[in-house]
């Protein structure tokens, strides 16, 4: 006994130290590795295209969002949701309202396949996680001439339900 350690246990922390000393002095160099002509994030994908499918994304987005506009009706029989984003662990983001009537849905349908493809391709390679909550279908509606959700969010906590529960005594 050592300082009240067995002995056998501080002859293993000499011969790891030692060998950790060793290593870092540079017994076990090799050639270095540079990885500037491919660079890896910690989730083993491709930093550039990570980054090439964000910009994508965010181009599709904006390509998205103007299909929808304002998303115009006449009644709620025009308006319809639309699945949008992938999570990591399934299911999508959230849902996109738009106008039947005034929306080439072929189209959108089109955008929004390729978005959510790219999107479940970014959360592989970027190692993205998520809260794997479910996000269901919105009813939808037509208010003051346009497309809206007419979801209650329950997943808030209770405060922002309280807050919630005001601004729609309050709404108008």
């Amino acid at each position: 006994m050592v300082f009240g350690v067995n002995a056998s246990l501080v002859s293993l922390g000499k011969v790891i130290l030692l060998t950790s000393l060793v290593l870092a002095e540079g017994g076990c160099r090799e050639k270095p590795v540079h990885l500037q002509s491919r660079s890896f994030d910690s989730a083993g994908g491709a930093v550039g295209e990570i980054e090439a499918l964000r910009v994508r994304m965010a181009e599709l987005d904006g390509r998205i969002r103007d299909l929808i506009g304002e998303a115009p009706c006449a009644d709620s029989s025009d308006c319809r949701a639309i699945a949008f984003g992938k999570k990591p662990c399934g299911g999508p983001w959230d849902y996109l309202v738009y106008s039947a009537k005034h929306t080439e849905e072929s189209e959108l349908q089109s955008k929004v396949q390729e978005y959510n493809a790219l999107n479940a391709r970014w959360n592989r390679l970027s190692g993205a996680v998520s809260d794997c909550m479910f996000v269901m279908e919105p009813p939808v509606a037509c208010e003051r001439g346009q497309c809206v959700s007419g979801r209650t969010n329950i997943t808030y906590g209770y405060a922002d339900a309280i807050e919630n529960a005001i601004v729609i005594v309050d709404h108008p």
